[in-house]
């Protein structure tokens, strides 16, 4: 390329690079975003009663940050001809409340229940000693927290990182940068103030790796010594599980969580979240694994975010990225799946070395009910608990349900389907899919990996054919004629009775049973022999 050419390209980046560090722009920016993003009503009594009880309240945290990236987006997108990104998804705002009064005067209180009482919202006191309460409102969250200290200047000292330290004052629209939080958003790095602000609450060492998944930004090299350095302290301190489990699927719940998570293990932090993976690391490749059993097991969120996409049939892609669970992301709790597919196979290892030979007989069983205990510390709601464990308990079975180039029997599929009954199968396969790709041993050949991907693509189309033919084929045991049946047989209720129904139903679809009184007389005959 010429000079010349060269020398304008230069001078133009670096003029854009200026624009998005114009301060008044993003003041007018923030400004005007303000007006559509929080709600008229809102915006308006809080007006009021600042200038009533004479406080000021500043902007600050996630939403302002989010607010000047969107200002920095449409100035690189208007440059480049894009599209702008829009900031309308903002729902959580955290703002300071600063007065001269004194603290003992209650204002800060008093503000709050006022603006409550005003918009006729809920307000919960999330905490006492920091003065914190929580305003939820037109479907959305606003927190509001008393300065901490003596000046903003020092409030936003004790913050995390720069990119969460600058404060946009309502009353002014003037933007506050002490920490040059500005330059860093731009530069897209994550720095910590003082490390000492690590040490004080050390979740902020998973919170640099959850913005930096979420931002797509980079660990600023002394912040990233710092986190390496305090990491032990989570423990220490002992950081609520309920945290910990916030952070993590923040990560998780990313397109890209897979370059984060690897980050996190050369890092050591990620045996912080779930140190029963540290066990991995000892287990060498093999025949069928081309990678240590630790990396195999990250490789498969890999494989998750890229190339399983891309040979999956796509009619079930929406609702694996959009479904939850309880409100926790389906495709997260696959990519947690992933995790913890492999969690028992180090307890289970054995080495053949005449026939040089890896094995990890009933890993699966094993693993499923160790993740129970794994899930309900990441504070899962039952159902995704549930979920995540039938991942782990049958990641094996769409291979092992018979022999890679025969048919399984209707019987077994139907077992498998009937087992994700409650949940989504085609998530297992999902999962399944990933494996498949996650391993290139010496005795991984191109024809095996075709007929197991055949093999997932068949049991998803029949798992349709099951939904279809439970639809039109209802079970002939059930409500009254069910409760009359266990009444004969003299049972009590129990998990045996399902067993039972399952049977029923495999036998009905046989039609080895066609009819209610051949269903009845099977299930009391049954029962009375329990």
């Amino acid at each position: 390329m010429p000079k010349e050419k060269t020398a304008k390209k230069t001078a133009k980046i670096t003029e854009v690079k200026d624009k998005l560090l114009d301060k008044p722009k993003i003041e007018r920016f923030v400004q005007e975003k303000l007006v559509s993003v929080l709600d008229r009503e809102f915006s308006t009594n809080l007006e009021q009663l600042e200038k009533n009880l004479n406080l000021k309240c500043f902007l600050v945290g996630g939403a302002l940050r989010d607010l000047v990236l969107n200002c920095f987006d449409q100035s690189i997108n208007q440059t480049q001809n894009q599209e702008q990104i829009h900031a309308s998804k903002i729902k959580d705002f955290d703002f300071i409340v600063q007065s001269n009064l004194e603290p003992e005067s209650n204002y800060f209180e008093l503000f709050c229940e006022k603006l409550a009482q005003r918009l006729q919202a809920k307000l919960i006191l999330l905490n006492e000693k920091h003065k914190t309460y929580r305003l939820l409102y037109a479907q959305k969250q606003f927190d509001f927290t008393q300065l901490a200290g003596s000046s903003l200047q020092e409030d936003l000292a004790k913050r995390d990182f720069s990119i969460n330290a600058f404060a946009f004052e309502m009353q002014t629209k003037r933007l506050y940068d002490p920490q040059k939080g500005l330059t860093d958003l731009q530069k897209k790095i994550i720095k910590s103030i003082h490390e000492e602000n690590l040490k004080v609450d050390p979740l902020r060492i998973l919170r640099a790796y959850r913005l930096k998944a979420e931002l797509n930004f980079r660990l600023e090299k002394e912040t990233h010594r710092q986190l390496i350095e305090n990491q032990k302290s989570i423990e220490i301190q002992r950081v609520s599980p309920e945290r910990i489990s916030s952070e993590f699927f923040k990560i998780l719940d990313q397109k890209d969580s897979f370059s984060t998570l690897w980050e996190m293990f050369q890092d050591k932090v990620l045996f912080i979240i779930l140190p029963e993976l540290k066990a991995q690391e000892q287990i060498p490749p093999n025949d069928f694994h081309h990678l240590r059993l630790i990396e195999h097991t990250l490789e498969l969120v890999k494989q998750i975010e890229n190339n399983v996409r891309k040979k999956f049939p796509t009619e079930y892609l929406p609702k694996l990225d959009q479904a939850e669970i309880k409100q926790v992301k389906l495709s997260s709790l696959i990519k947690l799946g992933c995790l913890l597919h492999d969690i028992s196979k180090p307890e289970t290892w054995q080495f053949i070395a005449e026939e040089n030979k890896h094995t990890f007989y009933n890993h699966d069983s094993l693993g499923a009910e160790k993740s129970i205990q794994i899930c309900k510390r990441l504070c899962l709601p039952k159902q995704a608990l549930e979920f995540v464990c039938l991942l782990v308990k049958f990641h094996l079975r769409p291979f092992s349900i018979a022999k890679i180039e025969e048919e399984p029997t209707l019987r077994a599929q139907r077992r498998l389907f009937l087992a994700f009954q409650e949940h989504y199968f085609p998530g297992l396969i999902f999962l399944c899919w990933a494996d498949l790709y996650s391993i290139s041993g010496i005795k991984v050949t191109p024809e095996s990996t075709r007929l197991s991907e055949n093999r997932l693509i068949k049991l998803l189309k029949n798992y349709e054919l099951f939904l279809a033919s439970e639809k039109q084929e209802p079970l002939l045991l059930k409500g009254e004629d069910l409760k009359r049946a266990i009444k004969t047989a003299k049972i009590r209720p129990s998990k045996k009775i399902q067993v039972l129904l399952t049977e029923l139903r495999e036998r009905q679809i046989e039609k080895k049973i066609n009819d209610k009184i051949e269903a009845f007389n099977w299930f009391v005959k049954k029962a009375s022999n329990l």
